[in-house]
C-alpha cells in the first residue's frame, strides 16, 4: 500500500509539472498571438507606408522586449536597400545595420536567400556596420526578410544588447511579424 501511495504521489507530481509546462507554453503562444494581432491592427490602420512602418516598429518594441529595430525596403529603381524606419539606435548605425551578416551582401544575405539570418555575436565582425552597432552596445542581430508572394521586399534588422541565439520560437514570431509588415 505504501509503494502504491508513493507511486501515486510521483504520478501526481509529474502531472503537475506537465501542467505547469503546458500552462507556460500556452501563455507564451498567447503572447505571440497578441503581438501578431497588435502588429496586424497597426499595419491595417493607414495606407501611408511611413506611418505603417513607424507604428509597427513602436508596437514591436513595446511588445517583444527587443532593443533595436530597423526596416529596409528594396528601392526598385536603384536596386538597393533603403532605410525606411528605425528605433533604439542612431540613424548612422541603423543605416549600416544591413551590412552585418554572414554574406557580404544586403542584410546578411537575407535578400538573396529569402531566409532569416542570425548573427548571434557581432563582436567577431570587423566591418564598418559591425563597429557602428558595437559602439551602440548591440551584441546580437537577426535579419528577417519581409516576404510576400515568395519575394523579399526588404528586411527587418533586429538587435539586442545581450548575446542571443534567437530561439526557433523567436525566429518564427519575427518571421510572422515580417510577413505581416510585408503584406
Amino acid at each position: 500500500f505504501i509503494t502504491m501511495c508513493t507511486r501515486l504521489q510521483q504520478s501526481l507530481d509529474e502531472i503537475q509539472t506537465w501542467n505547469r509546462e503546458l500552462d507556460a507554453r500556452v501563455q507564451a503562444r498567447t503572447q505571440q498571438l497578441s503581438i501578431l494581432n497588435a502588429v496586424a491592427l497597426t499595419v491595417n490602420q493607414s495606407l501611408e507606408l511611413e506611418d505603417i512602418l513607424n507604428h509597427a516598429l513602436d508596437e514591436i518594441l513595446q511588445l517583444t522586449g527587443i532593443d533595436v529595430i530597423a526596416i529596409f525596403l528594396q528601392n526598385p529603381v536603384r536596386g538597393q536597400l533603403e532605410l525606411m524606419a528605425y528605433r533604439g539606435l542612431s540613424e548612422k548605425a541603423a543605416r549600416l545595420a544591413y551590412q552585418v551578416g554572414m554574406l557580404d551582401s544586403s542584410c546578411g544575405g537575407v535578400m538573396e536567400l529569402g531566409k532569416t539570418v542570425v548573427v548571434p555575436d557581432i563582436s567577431s565582425y570587423r566591418g564598418r556596420g559591425a563597429r557602428s552597432l558595437q559602439g551602440e552596445s548591440i551584441k546580437s542581430l537577426i535579419h528577417v526578410p519581409l516576404m510576400t508572394k515568395g519575394w523579399a521586399l526588404g528586411s527587418m534588422c533586429i538587435g539586442t544588447h545581450e548575446v542571443s541565439q534567437f530561439s526557433d520560437d523567436e525566429q518564427n514570431l519575427l518571421n510572422a511579424i515580417g510577413n505581416q509588415i510585408a503584406i
